[in-house]
């Protein structure tokens, strides 16, 4: 059992790898300024690692925003789309513990996101949480 689950995490593992390396043509840049779903967060503000956002309506687009992360950390971030699941991406935490992702919002439903962190034994932890809906 340990090892099959071993086997599923390195899969998972992987899959992030290879999804976070797709081109950038899958994701819109940047959020629509509409502001809804709250607004991004600023290292400022953020002394432990937290999600937040902005979205627009059908056809327009998303930007998940990530703070309090350790500078050049890998942040897992999970997605779940109008009420699908799952694909996730990597991003590394800047300088300033800032991390970010962009998506088109291309349906109604719930939009779910989670961002984890390794752990020392190799385990992913969800660290943050955070999703609107259309």
């Amino acid at each position: 059992m340990h090892r099959t689950r071993t086997l599923v995490a390195k899969a998972l593992i992987v899959a992030t790898i290879i999804v976070s390396l797709a081109p950038a043509a899958i994701a819109a840049p940047g959020g629509n300024g509409k502001g809804k779903g709250g607004g991004g967060a600023t290292t400022d503000t953020c002394s432990s690692p937290a999600l937040s956002g902005v979205h627009g309506d059908v056809g327009g687009t998303y930007t998940v925003t990530g703070c309090g992360f350790a500078p050049g950390t890998p942040v897992n971030i999970t997605i779940g789309e109008a009420n699908g699941c799952c694909r996730g991406v990597t991003r590394w935490a800047d300088a300033n513990g800032e991390v970010s992702y962009s998506g088109n919002v291309w349906a109604a439903g719930e939009y779910k996101f989670s961002a984890a962190l390794q752990a020392k034994n190799g385990a992913w932890r969800v660290v943050a949480q955070w999703g609107f809906a259309v």
